[in-house]
């Protein structure tokens, strides 16, 4: 587990409330899964400011990957530009669209059935590549 500055981008490996940078200060210091940390990161520094997220786990099959969004990010636009800027999602990753629907934007990992532990743990180590992937090539906000 890390924990990332959401002002200066700076990551710790203690968990901290407040960045210790003297120069940031900022008092938003998340925990990030490693897994996770730079797709958190760019999103991030592009403007796409993140609430919380999760890697997902080999060893828990509910525990789905999804990164959830801040209320600000996107004010600015309405339900159909925040759909298509995310319209090429990677499989298997989609906009859930029960927080969607609820005035939340969530993009979550299909999960699926019947894999065991190794299996399981290349599906989310290559969903959370193909997510960076198409995470480098969005636009800034």
């Amino acid at each position: 587990m890390a924990y990332l500055c959401l002002a200066c981008n700076e990551i710790y490996t203690d968990k901290m409330e407040r960045c210790p940078k003297a120069s940031c200060g900022c008092d938003k210091v998340i925990e990030v899964d490693e897994l996770m940390l730079p797709i958190i990161m760019e999103l991030n520094e592009k403007g796409y400011a993140t609430d919380s997220c999760c890697s997902g786990h080999f060893y828990d099959k509910y525990s789905t990957p999804y990164i959830m969004f801040s209320d600000c990010v996107f004010e600015d636009l309405d339900n159909e530009e925040i759909a298509e800027l995310f319209s090429n999602l990677p499989d298997p990753w989609h906009i859930d669209e029960i927080a969607f629907r609820s005035g939340y934007f969530c993009i979550r990992a299909r999960m699926l059935d019947g894999m065991n532990r190794t299996e399981m743990h290349k599906y989310i180590v290559n969903a959370n590549i193909a997510l960076l992937e198409f995470v480098d090539k969005l636009p800034c906000m």
